[in-house]
């Protein structure tokens, strides 16, 4: 159902008409809060199917994250949230496993181009080129480059700032 919700997200023609983000992020929040229920008895195919379970659920639920906030423009809204979910972003990028950081890493594109409040994007400017760029997968590289490439395009960093230099030294 996410998956689909995503997709109608992403090509809905009149963006910026619905008011999504007041409901819609703190039932995304609750999914992540989600945990694998493993328990002692289970085998190691248990545990990995349980892991995997969980972890399409993030991917899904990361990349509806990015893709809602091109739907609702309601500055207001976007001041209420933003902060949090580019924190979520943050915090979970570094321990993810690699699939939920593709879809991560898609989500943040997303959220990126689409976001109308000023953030502090130091921290994600450092994650993206320490962990993104240096990553072994290079799809993570490559949707680490995109987020770097919407941080710039989108005006998100100021030219000449900190973050413009740890980009510069760090592609």
């Amino acid at each position: 159902a996410l998956n689909c919700f995503t997709e109608v997200a992403g090509a809905w023609e009149n963006p910026g008409k619905m008011e999504l983000l007041a409901t819609t992020v703190p039932l995304l929040n609750s999914i992540l809060e989600e945990k694998a229920n493993l328990l002692d008895d289970d085998n190691f195919e248990d545990r990995r199917e349980k892991n995997q379970e969980v972890n399409s659920l993030r991917c899904c639920t990361y990349r509806t994250l990015g893709r809602i906030w091109r739907c609702d423009q309601n500055a207001e809204a976007h001041e209420e949230f933003a902060a949090d979910a580019l924190e979520s972003y943050s915090q979970e990028f570094r321990g993810c496993h690699w699939t939920v950081k593709i879809a991560l890493l898609k989500g943040l594109e997303n959220f990126l181009e689409s976001v109308l409040a000023e953030l502090k994007y130091g921290k994600i400017t450092d994650l993206l080129c320490e962990f993104g760029l240096g990553a072994e997968r290079m799809p993570i590289r490559l949707y680490s480059v995109k987020c770097l490439h919407a941080l710039l395009k989108y005006k998100r960093i100021k030219n000449s700032s900190p973050e413009v230099m740890k980009i510069i030294i760090g592609a």
